[in-house]
């Protein structure tokens, strides 16, 4: 677990953050919702409950990773210069364990591909995490089919009600990183000790009718050592779902997300019309 950076444990930050805002919006009970992986019931931004439907085997390739969320094929691009990691492989699921967070599931996780031959050789004392995508879905989502509106009401909530909701939501985002880190220490035989001390949502930078993006800025601290991230996620509206894709790095990384991110977003409702 030593190549394991701040930049993962970010990884579940602002996918929670985006998971707990809208619960919060529809009514449900944080301290229900950071104890518990089942998320509160739906309520008008969604469509009706939709049972699950039988489709074709899903696709896959290199660059491509398809996904049957109710019938339909959501397909999930590589990002522009990064390889995406089995899902079987042990570092994958070690990955996964930190990444974890009770509002969304990881659909696929991406490391730049500069990376690819310390990986192949399994040296993962060199191997750098540092820079890492994800793709992600809210669990909610596997259950029902989102109307358009959500995405619209999510876009307008951080706008106006943004800072507010953050300030709430802090206690609720500590305590799940305390949580987190005696559940890994735990399952990996290893002392870890993560926190988020402090951060900042940027306000959004690019949107339209299928997706907009954003931007954060976080202190994490990992066995006492502190270091700030940044991420821009995108939420789209494709398939009639609602997928995240996240994009992190170092402090020093802010434009550089943004403009892997934007790629990324093209790309993936390109793919997906």
């Amino acid at each position: 677990m030593r190549y394991t950076k701040k930049s993962i444990i970010a990884g579940g930050l602002i996918g929670l953050c985006i998971g707990l805002f809208n619960s919060l919006r529809e009514g449900g009970s944080l301290n229900e919702l950071i104890n518990s992986k089942q998320v509160n019931e739906p309520q008008n931004d969604y469509a009706q409950y939709v049972p699950k439907i039988d489709s074709e085997k899903p696709v896959s390739s290199a660059k491509v990773k398809s996904f049957n969320i109710l019938g339909s094929q959501l397909l999930i691009p590589t990002p522009p210069k990064f390889f995406r990691l089995p899902e079987d492989h042990d570092l994958t699921k070690q990955i996964a364990s930190i990444e974890e967070d009770p509002m969304n599931d990881i659909l696929a996780i991406f490391l730049p591909e500069n990376q690819l031959s310390y990986f192949l050789s399994n040296d993962y004392e060199d191997l750098s995490t540092d820079k890492i995508c994800f793709a992600k879905i809210y669990k909610k989502m596997k259950k029902v089919s989102p109307k358009r509106s959500l995405l619209y009401e999510t876009k307008r909530g951080f706008e106006e009600q943004g800072d507010q909701i953050m300030s709430k939501l802090s206690g609720t985002i500590s305590d799940f990183y305390d949580k987190r880190s005696k559940t890994i220490s735990k399952e990996y035989d290893i002392e870890m000790v993560m926190k988020v001390s402090d951060f900042v949502f940027l306000p959004l930078h690019e949107e339209s009718d299928d997706h907009f993006s954003m931007s954060l800025l976080a202190k994490m601290e990992l066995n006492g050592l502190s270091e700030v991230v940044s991420a821009t996620m995108s939420m789209c509206y494709t398939k009639k779902t609602i997928p995240q894709v996240v994009v992190r790095g170092s402090k020093d990384d802010l434009e550089w997300t943004r403009l892997v991110c934007s790629e990324w977003t093209k790309e993936m409702l390109k793919i997906n019309y």
